[in-house]
Protein backbone atom coordinates (compact mmCIF):
# COMPACT_ATOMS: atom_id res chain seq x y z
CA UNK A 1 0.00 0.00 0.00
CA UNK A 2 1.15 3.50 -0.74
CA UNK A 3 1.95 5.73 2.18
CA UNK A 4 -0.62 8.41 2.94
CA UNK A 5 1.76 10.43 5.10
CA UNK A 6 2.25 14.09 4.29
CA UNK A 7 4.87 15.15 1.78
CA UNK A 8 7.66 17.58 2.62
CA UNK A 9 5.73 20.61 1.38
CA UNK A 10 2.51 19.35 2.98
CA UNK A 11 4.17 18.93 6.36
CA UNK A 12 5.71 22.37 6.06
CA UNK A 13 2.33 23.94 5.32
CA UNK A 14 0.81 22.04 8.23
CA UNK A 15 3.59 23.33 10.49
CA UNK A 16 2.80 26.88 9.40
CA UNK A 17 -0.92 26.34 9.95
CA UNK A 18 -0.54 24.86 13.41
CA UNK A 19 2.26 27.00 14.84
CA UNK A 20 3.32 30.03 12.79
CA UNK A 21 -0.14 31.44 12.04
CA UNK A 22 -1.44 31.23 15.63
CA UNK A 23 1.82 32.72 16.91
CA UNK A 24 1.58 35.60 14.43
CA UNK A 25 -2.05 36.29 15.40
CA UNK A 26 -1.19 36.10 19.09
CA UNK A 27 1.66 38.57 18.55
CA UNK A 28 -0.73 41.01 16.86
CA UNK A 29 -3.11 41.02 19.84
CA UNK A 30 -0.39 40.95 22.52
CA UNK A 31 -0.30 44.77 23.04
CA UNK A 32 -4.01 44.76 23.91
CA UNK A 33 -3.73 41.67 26.13
CA UNK A 34 -0.70 43.02 27.99
CA UNK A 35 -2.46 46.33 28.58
CA UNK A 36 -5.56 44.54 29.83
CA UNK A 37 -3.59 42.29 32.19
CA UNK A 38 -1.58 45.24 33.44
CA UNK A 39 -4.80 46.88 34.59
CA UNK A 40 -6.76 43.83 35.75
CA UNK A 41 -4.33 41.06 36.72
CA UNK A 42 -0.72 42.23 37.17
CA UNK A 43 0.17 39.03 39.04
CA UNK A 44 -0.50 36.82 36.02
CA UNK A 45 1.40 39.25 33.84
CA UNK A 46 4.44 38.99 36.12
CA UNK A 47 4.14 35.21 36.21
CA UNK A 48 4.33 34.91 32.39
CA UNK A 49 6.36 38.03 31.75
CA UNK A 50 8.95 36.30 29.51
CA UNK A 51 6.29 34.97 27.13
CA UNK A 52 4.48 38.30 27.01
CA UNK A 53 7.74 40.15 26.40
CA UNK A 54 8.52 37.91 23.44
CA UNK A 55 5.06 38.54 22.05
CA UNK A 56 5.45 42.30 22.40
CA UNK A 57 8.80 42.21 20.61
CA UNK A 58 7.34 40.07 17.83
CA UNK A 59 4.21 42.22 17.38
CA UNK A 60 5.71 45.06 15.28
CA UNK A 61 7.90 42.61 13.35
CA UNK A 62 4.94 40.43 12.40
CA UNK A 63 2.85 43.48 11.53
CA UNK A 64 5.57 44.97 9.33
CA UNK A 65 6.16 41.62 7.61
CA UNK A 66 2.47 41.32 6.75
CA UNK A 67 2.34 44.89 5.44
CA UNK A 68 5.60 44.83 3.46
CA UNK A 69 5.10 41.36 1.96
CA UNK A 70 2.53 42.74 -0.48
CA UNK A 71 4.85 45.12 -2.31
CA UNK A 72 6.78 44.12 -5.46
CA UNK A 73 9.78 46.07 -6.63
CA UNK A 74 10.15 46.99 -10.29
CA UNK A 75 12.41 44.61 -12.14
CA UNK A 76 14.52 47.22 -13.91
CA UNK A 77 14.16 50.66 -12.36
CA UNK A 78 15.82 53.34 -14.49
CA UNK A 79 17.96 56.01 -12.86
CA UNK A 80 15.81 58.96 -11.91
CA UNK A 81 12.55 57.22 -12.80
CA UNK A 82 12.59 54.16 -10.57
CA UNK A 83 12.76 54.37 -6.81
CA UNK A 84 14.86 57.34 -5.79
CA UNK A 85 16.11 57.80 -2.27
CA UNK A 86 13.15 60.08 -1.51
CA UNK A 87 10.75 57.47 -2.92
CA UNK A 88 12.26 54.69 -0.80
CA UNK A 89 11.97 56.89 2.27
CA UNK A 90 8.31 57.61 1.46
CA UNK A 91 7.64 53.88 1.03
CA UNK A 92 9.26 53.12 4.39
CA UNK A 93 7.18 55.82 6.08
CA UNK A 94 4.01 54.42 4.51
CA UNK A 95 4.88 50.89 5.65
CA UNK A 96 5.57 52.07 9.20
CA UNK A 97 2.24 53.92 9.27
CA UNK A 98 0.44 50.81 8.05
CA UNK A 99 2.29 48.69 10.61
CA UNK A 100 1.08 50.91 13.43
CA UNK A 101 -2.44 50.99 12.02
CA UNK A 102 -2.56 47.20 11.75
CA UNK A 103 -1.53 46.86 15.39
CA UNK A 104 -4.04 49.54 16.39
CA UNK A 105 -6.91 47.85 14.55
CA UNK A 106 -6.22 44.48 16.13
CA UNK A 107 -5.69 45.99 19.57
CA UNK A 108 -8.97 47.91 19.34
CA UNK A 109 -10.86 44.79 18.26
CA UNK A 110 -9.28 42.73 21.06
CA UNK A 111 -9.98 45.35 23.73
CA UNK A 112 -13.58 45.56 22.57
CA UNK A 113 -13.96 41.79 22.97
CA UNK A 114 -12.25 41.82 26.38
CA UNK A 115 -14.57 44.54 27.66
CA UNK A 116 -17.56 42.47 26.49
CA UNK A 117 -16.59 39.43 28.57
CA UNK A 118 -14.40 37.41 26.21
CA UNK A 119 -11.49 36.48 28.52
CA UNK A 120 -8.81 34.13 27.11
CA UNK A 121 -7.42 33.32 30.57
CA UNK A 122 -7.85 30.53 33.10
CA UNK A 123 -9.01 26.93 32.70
CA UNK A 124 -11.62 27.62 30.02
CA UNK A 125 -9.47 29.85 27.86
CA UNK A 126 -9.47 27.79 24.66
CA UNK A 127 -12.80 28.90 23.20
CA UNK A 128 -12.32 32.63 23.98
CA UNK A 129 -8.77 32.45 22.61
CA UNK A 130 -9.95 30.94 19.35
CA UNK A 131 -12.67 33.59 19.15
CA UNK A 132 -10.15 36.41 19.60
CA UNK A 133 -7.70 34.87 17.11
CA UNK A 134 -10.49 34.41 14.57
CA UNK A 135 -11.54 38.04 14.86
CA UNK A 136 -7.86 39.05 14.61
CA UNK A 137 -7.45 37.04 11.43
CA UNK A 138 -10.48 38.69 9.83
CA UNK A 139 -9.40 42.16 10.96
CA UNK A 140 -5.88 41.58 9.60
CA UNK A 141 -7.19 40.46 6.21
CA UNK A 142 -9.54 43.44 6.02
CA UNK A 143 -6.76 45.85 7.00
CA UNK A 144 -4.32 44.46 4.44
CA UNK A 145 -6.97 44.75 1.70
CA UNK A 146 -7.61 48.33 2.79
CA UNK A 147 -3.87 49.09 2.73
CA UNK A 148 -3.62 47.69 -0.80
CA UNK A 149 -6.45 49.96 -1.89
CA UNK A 150 -4.72 52.88 -0.18
CA UNK A 151 -1.49 52.21 -2.04
CA UNK A 152 -3.30 51.98 -5.37
CA UNK A 153 -5.45 55.05 -4.74
CA UNK A 154 -2.55 57.15 -3.48
CA UNK A 155 0.83 55.48 -4.18
CA UNK A 156 3.69 56.42 -1.83
CA UNK A 157 6.30 58.60 -3.49
CA UNK A 158 8.78 61.17 -2.26
CA UNK A 159 9.74 62.89 -5.50
CA UNK A 160 6.74 64.31 -7.40
CA UNK A 161 6.73 64.83 -11.15
CA UNK A 162 6.44 68.38 -12.44
CA UNK A 163 4.68 69.74 -15.51
CA UNK A 164 8.04 70.91 -16.86
CA UNK A 165 9.51 67.40 -16.64
CA UNK A 166 6.58 65.84 -18.52
CA UNK A 167 6.66 68.55 -21.22
CA UNK A 168 10.41 68.14 -21.63
CA UNK A 169 9.96 64.39 -22.09
CA UNK A 170 7.23 65.04 -24.69
CA UNK A 171 9.52 67.37 -26.67
CA UNK A 172 12.36 64.85 -26.57
CA UNK A 173 9.98 62.12 -27.71
CA UNK A 174 8.89 64.27 -30.66
CA UNK A 175 12.51 64.70 -31.70
CA UNK A 176 13.11 60.99 -31.41
CA UNK A 177 10.08 60.28 -33.59
CA UNK A 178 11.43 62.55 -36.31
CA UNK A 179 14.82 60.85 -36.10
CA UNK A 180 13.22 57.41 -36.36
CA UNK A 181 11.19 58.47 -39.40
CA UNK A 182 14.41 59.50 -41.15
CA UNK A 183 16.06 56.25 -40.02
CA UNK A 184 13.13 54.22 -41.35
CA UNK A 185 13.37 55.92 -44.74
CA UNK A 186 17.08 55.13 -44.88
CA UNK A 187 16.56 51.46 -44.03
CA UNK A 188 13.70 51.18 -46.52
CA UNK A 189 15.83 52.70 -49.30
CA UNK A 190 18.68 50.32 -48.52
CA UNK A 191 16.34 47.31 -48.54
CA UNK A 192 14.97 48.38 -51.92
CA UNK A 193 18.49 48.93 -53.27
CA UNK A 194 19.57 45.44 -52.24
CA UNK A 195 16.39 43.93 -53.70
CA UNK A 196 16.99 45.77 -56.98
CA UNK A 197 20.60 44.56 -57.08
CA UNK A 198 19.43 40.98 -56.57
CA UNK A 199 17.11 41.31 -59.56
CA UNK A 200 19.95 42.53 -61.79
CA UNK A 201 22.67 40.27 -60.41
CA UNK A 202 25.64 39.70 -62.78
CA UNK A 203 28.20 37.20 -61.43
CA UNK A 204 31.86 38.19 -61.13
CA UNK A 205 31.56 41.45 -63.11
CA UNK A 206 29.97 43.16 -60.11
CA UNK A 207 31.91 41.47 -57.31
CA UNK A 208 33.45 44.67 -55.89
CA UNK A 209 30.14 46.52 -56.09
CA UNK A 210 28.22 43.67 -54.48
CA UNK A 211 30.80 43.30 -51.72
CA UNK A 212 30.56 47.00 -50.94
CA UNK A 213 26.74 46.90 -51.01
CA UNK A 214 26.68 43.94 -48.61
CA UNK A 215 28.85 45.86 -46.14
CA UNK A 216 26.66 48.96 -46.40
CA UNK A 217 23.48 46.91 -45.99
CA UNK A 218 24.77 44.96 -43.00
CA UNK A 219 26.05 48.13 -41.31
CA UNK A 220 22.79 49.97 -41.97
CA UNK A 221 20.72 47.20 -40.37
CA UNK A 222 23.08 46.94 -37.40
CA UNK A 223 23.08 50.67 -36.68
CA UNK A 224 19.31 50.97 -37.18
CA UNK A 225 18.63 48.07 -34.83
CA UNK A 226 20.68 49.79 -32.14
CA UNK A 227 18.61 52.95 -32.59
CA UNK A 228 15.38 50.98 -32.31
CA UNK A 229 16.53 49.29 -29.11
CA UNK A 230 17.36 52.71 -27.69
CA UNK A 231 13.91 53.96 -28.69
CA UNK A 232 12.29 50.97 -26.97
CA UNK A 233 14.21 51.82 -23.79
CA UNK A 234 12.99 55.41 -24.12
CA UNK A 235 9.43 54.16 -24.47
CA UNK A 236 9.73 52.16 -21.25
CA UNK A 237 11.17 55.23 -19.54
CA UNK A 238 8.22 57.30 -20.75
CA UNK A 239 5.83 54.65 -19.45
CA UNK A 240 7.38 54.88 -15.99
CA UNK A 241 7.26 58.67 -16.14
CA UNK A 242 3.57 58.52 -17.00
CA UNK A 243 3.02 56.21 -14.05
CA UNK A 244 4.79 58.64 -11.75
CA UNK A 245 2.75 61.50 -13.20
CA UNK A 246 -0.47 59.63 -12.37
CA UNK A 247 0.85 58.96 -8.87
CA UNK A 248 1.66 62.65 -8.46
CA UNK A 249 -1.90 63.58 -9.41
CA UNK A 250 -3.42 61.05 -7.01
CA UNK A 251 -5.48 62.58 -4.15
CA UNK A 252 -3.55 62.95 -0.91
CA UNK A 253 -4.33 64.21 2.56
CA UNK A 254 -0.78 65.49 2.99
CA UNK A 255 0.68 67.13 -0.15
CA UNK A 256 3.97 65.88 -1.54
CA UNK A 257 7.10 67.82 -0.75
CA UNK A 258 8.82 69.69 -3.58
CA UNK A 259 12.47 68.69 -3.20
CA UNK A 260 13.69 71.87 -4.91
CA UNK A 261 11.89 74.22 -2.50
CA UNK A 262 11.34 71.96 0.50
CA UNK A 263 7.69 73.03 0.68
CA UNK A 264 4.57 70.90 0.48
CA UNK A 265 2.41 72.20 -2.37
CA UNK A 266 -0.53 70.81 -4.26
CA UNK A 267 0.59 69.72 -7.75
CA UNK A 268 -0.73 71.30 -10.91
CA UNK A 269 -2.95 68.31 -11.67
CA UNK A 270 -4.56 69.80 -14.77
CA UNK A 271 -1.19 70.77 -16.24
CA UNK A 272 0.34 67.37 -15.49
CA UNK A 273 -2.66 65.53 -16.96
CA UNK A 274 -2.57 67.63 -20.15
CA UNK A 275 1.18 67.17 -20.58
CA UNK A 276 0.82 63.47 -19.75
CA UNK A 277 -1.84 63.05 -22.45
CA UNK A 278 0.52 64.59 -25.02
CA UNK A 279 3.37 62.38 -23.84
CA UNK A 280 1.19 59.25 -24.02
CA UNK A 281 0.20 60.18 -27.59
CA UNK A 282 3.81 60.69 -28.65
CA UNK A 283 4.82 57.45 -26.97
CA UNK A 284 2.27 55.55 -29.08
CA UNK A 285 3.66 57.18 -32.22
CA UNK A 286 7.19 56.30 -31.09
CA UNK A 287 6.20 52.65 -30.61
CA UNK A 288 4.56 52.63 -34.05
CA UNK A 289 7.71 53.99 -35.72
CA UNK A 290 9.85 51.42 -33.89
CA UNK A 291 7.58 48.58 -35.02
CA UNK A 292 7.64 49.93 -38.59
CA UNK A 293 11.43 50.25 -38.52
CA UNK A 294 11.94 46.75 -37.16
CA UNK A 295 9.86 45.45 -40.05
CA UNK A 296 12.16 47.26 -42.49
CA UNK A 297 15.23 45.84 -40.71
CA UNK A 298 13.82 42.32 -40.96
CA UNK A 299 13.28 42.78 -44.71
CA UNK A 300 16.75 44.28 -45.10
CA UNK A 301 18.34 41.36 -43.23
CA UNK A 302 16.58 38.86 -45.48
CA UNK A 303 17.73 40.72 -48.61
CA UNK A 304 21.27 40.99 -47.22
CA UNK A 305 21.37 37.25 -46.57
CA UNK A 306 20.23 36.57 -50.14
CA UNK A 307 22.90 38.96 -51.41
CA UNK A 308 25.55 37.18 -49.35
CA UNK A 309 24.56 33.79 -50.77
CA UNK A 310 24.42 35.21 -54.28
CA UNK A 311 27.98 36.52 -53.94
CA UNK A 312 29.14 33.13 -52.66
CA UNK A 313 27.40 31.12 -55.37
CA UNK A 314 27.68 33.49 -58.34
CA UNK A 315 31.07 35.20 -58.07
CA UNK A 316 33.34 32.19 -58.43
CA UNK A 317 36.54 31.86 -56.40
CA UNK A 318 36.59 35.50 -55.16
CA UNK A 319 33.04 35.05 -53.88
CA UNK A 320 33.94 31.86 -51.98
CA UNK A 321 37.02 33.48 -50.43
CA UNK A 322 35.00 36.51 -49.42
CA UNK A 323 32.30 34.32 -47.88
CA UNK A 324 34.81 32.24 -45.90
CA UNK A 325 36.48 35.39 -44.56
CA UNK A 326 33.06 36.75 -43.60
CA UNK A 327 32.23 33.61 -41.62
CA UNK A 328 35.59 33.78 -39.81
CA UNK A 329 34.89 37.39 -38.81
CA UNK A 330 31.47 36.36 -37.52
CA UNK A 331 32.99 33.66 -35.34
CA UNK A 332 35.57 36.06 -33.94
CA UNK A 333 32.83 38.61 -33.21
CA UNK A 334 30.78 35.98 -31.33
CA UNK A 335 33.84 34.89 -29.34
CA UNK A 336 34.60 38.52 -28.44
CA UNK A 337 31.13 38.92 -26.90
Amino acid sequence: MTSRGCTGSGCFLALIGYFVVPFALAALVSPALVSYLLLTDPRQLRHDHVEWLLMLVAAPLVSYALVAARRKRPARPDAGLGESRADRRAIRVRRIMQTVLLLAVNSAATLAMLTHGVHPFGRHAFAPTMEILGVTLLATIAAIIAFRGWDRWSPPMGEPVTVAAVRKAAIETQREIQFLKAQNQKVERMANAVAEQLRTFQSEAQFITLQSLHFESFSCADIAHGHYRSAQASSRTMSRLLGRARATCAPRIVPLRDLSTGRRDRPDREGIKAAGADLAHFRLKLDAEVARGLGFVKTLNLNTAQLRDSIRDGCGTPGHRWYDALEVRKQHAKAAR
